[in-house]
């Protein structure tokens, strides 16, 4: 017996501070390759959402305002105001269309509040777009420009975008 464990050998002082060395050089690379992903996701998430926010709050209000008579901005540009003709029901079919001929108007107002891109109707206020951080509205003729804003942060990565569009009025007469 004591034959056997005198044949075994240990290890010695050096094999431990090489493996040891080792072992810190192949922590450290796994270190830096995970925080290099997960920096490299938030910027991407970041960029997703933004791009996300700002696109859809631009597309709901370009389908809303559309359908409008009139438009005007408030002396800051920063709210919208539309006016749309009244709604009328087709009493057979049921379908709802816009009346001109009555005179008779609806008027909603579009502005950034708390972060959002809100529709204020009198009666109720709606949020149409999150994550806008400024709106910026000009009004000729029957065309609406619009220019938003969006910021959207994802751990340490913060993303900013800015959109412009111009909207015709299809309601609008001369």
């Amino acid at each position: 017996m004591k034959c056997i464990l005198r044949s075994r050998r240990g290890m010695t002082l050096i094999e431990i501070v090489i493996a040891t060395a080792l072992l810190s050089v192949v922590g450290t690379a796994l270190t830096l390759t995970l925080i290099g992903s997960a920096r490299g996701w938030g910027s991407g998430t970041a960029k997703d959402y933004t791009a996300n926010n700002i696109t859809l709050a631009m597309q709901k209000l370009s389908m809303e305002a559309r359908d409008g008579s009139l438009a005007s901005t408030s002396s800051t540009n920063d709210v919208l105001t539309v006016t749309y003709p009244s709604i009328m029901t087709d009493p057979t079919s049921s379908e709802k269309f816009y009346d001109t001929s009555t005179g008779s108007t609806i008027t909603k107002r579009y502005y950034v509040s708390n972060g959002n891109l809100v529709r204020d109707s009198g009666s109720s206020v709606s949020i149409i777009g999150k994550g806008i951080t400024s709106a910026t509205f000009g009004s000729t003729g029957g065309r609406i420009t619009v220019t938003l804003a969006s910021r959207e942060q994802c751990g340490t990565s913060t993303d900013t975008k800015q959109i412009t569009s111009v909207i015709g009025l299809r309601n609008y007469r001369d």
